[in-house]
């Protein structure tokens, strides 16, 4: 089976993440390959409505959209994630994951920042 992989669009509010993700998302598509966009807002909805907005509770929800978006290039699909990353560590956190973990490694998914 092919893996997919995961592309992290990481930025301040409004800076056109979505927009950047939701097109090549679309190209990707237009290719035949599998693809999700994890948008960080649209995920919040779901699988984080217990968060605020303090530093902590981001980085808790970055935590959390970084381990969903594991499991799509595992089953051939590719993800499209899109975090705001306003503290410095956030936008290293989704890089440096992957590397921690030997069974991740194992795998070979591939992790596109």
């Amino acid at each position: 089976m092919n893996h997919g992989c995961v592309i992290w669009l990481t930025g301040l509010p409004s800076s056109g993440k979505t927009t950047i993700a939701l097109a090549l998302a679309s190209l990707l598509r237009n290719q035949g390959l599998p693809v999700e966009v994890l948008d960080g807002d649209e995920v919040r909805l779901s699988l984080s409505p217990d968060l605020g907005f303090s530093a902590g509770e981001r980085r808790q929800h970055n935590r959390r959209v970084i381990y969903v978006s594991e499991f799509l290039p595992r089953n051939g699909h590719s993800a499209i994630g899109t975090l705001m990353s306003p503290y410095s560590e956030s936008g290293t956190r989704s890089s440096s994951m992957p590397a921690k973990n030997a069974a991740r490694e194992k795998e070979s998914l591939s992790f596109l920042k």
